[in-house]
Order: C-alpha cells, then structure tokens, then sequence
C-alpha cells in the first residue's frame, strides 16, 4: 500500500476515533465512580492486545510501556474505565504510527491492530451495557419486594437491606421535616453490631445540607466534613463513621423533600460504580411511593396529606426510632431454621444473589432456592428483604456465614 493511499486511510481512522473521544468525555463525566470489573475473558483478551501492542514493530516501545504498562503492573486492567483509557491510548498511537512514512511498511498489522482495538471497545461497551441493564433489573426487583413488606418498620429496614444489596457497604436512611433530618435507621451487612450501635445516644435532629434543599445529589468527603465542624451535630455523626467519602440522595415526593439516603462504600477507597449508583437512584425514586403505601395500608395519613397538614416528615407521626433500629417483633427463634437455612439468610443479608450464595456454600441455585422459599415461609415473610429483617432483629446468627 502506497504513502498515500496509507495517509488516508489514516486520516478515516481518526475521523472515526471522535466517537470514540466522545465516549471518553462521558466517562469523564462519571470520574468520581468506581468502576465495574471486566470478566476474566476480556480481561485476558486486553492484555493480549496489549502484548501485541509491545510487539508491533511499527509502534515506539513506549506506547506498550506507558499506555498500558502501568494499569497491567496495578492490576486496573479489570476495571472496565481503565480498559478503556488503555484501548483509546492504544488507538490514537496507532493511527499516528499509520500516517506516518514508516508506518506503510507495517500498515497490514496496524490495520488489523487497529481493528482489533476497536472490536475489543465494542465488546467491553457492550459488556458495560449488560452491566447496568442488570443493575438496574436488580433495582427494580428490590423495589417490587418493598412494597410486598407488611410494616413500615419492615419497609424502613429493608430499604437498608436492598440498598446494600446494589453493592454498598454501609446505608443509613432518614426523614426529613422543614430545615432539618432525622436519621432512622443504619445498616452496614458486614457488621451487625455498627448497625445496632452507629445511632446510639445521638441527637434527634440536624441542620439540612444545601444540596438535600436543593433536591441535589451529593458526594462528601473527609474535608468537606472538616470544613463544617462547628455547623451542627452532624459532624458527630460523620465522626463515628470514620467515612472518608459518602453519597447523599435526596428522597422526594413530587419536588418536596421526604428523606434522605447516606451510603459509602469501604475497602480500597474506591466509591460505587457507575452501574451501581445509577440503580441507586433508581431505588432512591420509588422510595417516597413505597413508604406512603407501606403509612396508607396502615391507615395512617399518607406522606402528601401530612404534608398539607403543616408537617413536611411523612413520618412524623411513626414512632422515632432514632439511635435504634426498626423494631420488630421475631416471629421465630433459632431452632426455626436449620443449620443450612441460618447460613442462607445470612448471606441473604449481605446482599448476596442465590447463585452467589449457591458458589459460596458449594451448592446448586436450584437448592438455594429451595432454602430461600423455606425461610420465607417459616418467618412468614412475603420476600427476601422481610424475612432478613426478621432474622437480624435478635434471632440468633450462625457462628460462620
């Protein structure tokens, strides 16, 4: 192929790269999230090309070495923005080294190379793409099994449950009444006795943040808190948390201010992925229409009636059970459950799906389901998010889970 004829070849490549420069400027847009890990098989067909990529001879050592090299040595190469940022690094080098005179005697493995690159994109796309469709399909089954919830007690708590359930660590849900919050409930899978004792001896009620006026979602960090720790109370609650980076959801009923969702997520410091935040708020905007069914079936007023009545908390006349969690009456003790079924429930409490419960106690999802469809029925449950309520307030849980 002549210089020419290579250039312009070249020049069609970068012109088709802005779609995906406009991608990457979308997952900008999203910096301040995680990301979703890739599946070993393209995890492994990225650093395949990335061993083509230090093989081309067309291409400078350092392409391999930079673009590259460092997410390999960190192991980022599973996180599917790294993967990205590799595979767009990857593009543009190449399609320099294509226009270049040099590059005509190499233009065949810099086609297919280029190819190769833009196939493996649509492929971690694509993979991107599922990863929110069921994100989001694992919202909306979370919100079908709140509104099956018999108590408001049981739809406060197992908002906690679902919401942790999507992949974070540690939820703490509220209402909000005027300029000010009351947190309700908090809820950490790994860590029982946080949840109990995170609200204790605290006050009722604090200063409402601009951003939850506002209707805005937020993301606080350890120097934000700094910043404000003479403003109220709530510093204290930040404090016990020890969170060096949290989410704030606003929870509203038709532009008015119901509640308001904390969530964090721990470990390395990575916060929630794209996928994950996004069923969040999915979630997040159907609580508001779960809680005044849960107050309507209880024929108790509803949020807006309380509203027109002077009082912006739709829970303003429930018990507060600040400091506390939801109270609940057990509806069985220990020997209820079987030794399998104790195990079952608690890793249904930690969010785990029945095929992941069914890898971690080295049996078929057909059994798990099975065990799931038991303890329902022996804690007289309508779904999963009820039965772990009932399970976590006070009844016995096993010594390994």
């Amino acid at each position: 192929m002549g210089i020419p004829a290579v250039e312009k070849l070249a020049d069609r490549f970068m012109r088709s790269g802005s779609s995906e420069a406009a991608r990457s400027d979308r997952r900008v847009e999203f910096a301040e999230f995680g990301s979703d890990e890739l599946p070993d098989e393209l995890v492994v067909q990225v650093l395949d090309l990335h061993r083509r990529i230090r093989a081309c001879a067309a291409l400078p050592e350092s392409v391999g070495r930079t673009d590259c090299g460092a997410a390999h040595s960190n192991g980022s190469l599973r996180r599917t923005s790294s993967a990205l940022a590799c595979i767009s690094a990857a593009w543009d080098s190449t399609v320099r080294a294509l226009s270049t005179p040099s590059g005509s005697a190499h233009s065949t493995e810099l086609i297919a190379l280029i190819n190769r690159l833009r196939a493996l994109e649509g492929q971690i796309h694509l993979y991107w793409s599922r990863t929110e469709a069921e994100a989001e399909s694992r919202a909306v089954d979370a919100i079908g099994n709140l509104y099956r919830c018999k108590s408001l007690d049981a739809v406060i708590y197992g908002i906690l449950v679902e919401v942790a359930g999507l992949g974070f660590d540690r939820v703490l849900f509220s209402s909000a009444s005027g300029d000010k919050w009351v947190p309700r409930a908090a809820y950490c899978p790994t860590n029982p006795l946080w949840s109990q004792q995170y609200l204790n001896g605290l006050h009722d009620a604090y200063d409402l943040p601009d951003a939850a006026a506002r209707l805005q979602t937020a993301q606080v960090d350890d120097r934000d808190m700094l910043h404000h720790r003479s403003d109220d109370q709530a510093f204290e609650l930040w404090r016990r948390s020890r969170s060096k980076r949290f989410w704030m959801i606003p929870l509203s009923d038709r532009g008015r201010l119901m509640g308001i969702l904390h969530v964090d997520c721990l470990g390395d410091g990575c916060g929630p992925s794209r996928s994950q935040f996004s069923a969040l708020r999915t979630l997040g905007r159907a609580v508001p229409a779960i809680v005044a069914h849960s107050i309507a079936r209880a024929s108790a007023p509803t949020p807006m009636a309380a509203i027109e009545a002077g009082s912006r908390d739709p829970l303003a006349s429930q018990p507060n059970t600040t400091g506390t969690q939801p109270k609940m009456e057990p509806t069985l003790d220990a020997t209820d459950l079987s030794a399998r079924e104790l195990d079952v429930i608690a890793l249904m409490a930690k969010g785990k799906t029945n095929a992941q419960i069914g890898r971690r106690l080295v049996i078929t999802e057909g059994t798990v389901k099975s065990h799931v469809k038991r303890i329902l029925r022996k804690t007289d449950s309508a779904n999963r998010a009820e039965a772990v309520v009932k399970w976590l307030q006070g009844i016995p849980k096993p010594s390994a889970a």
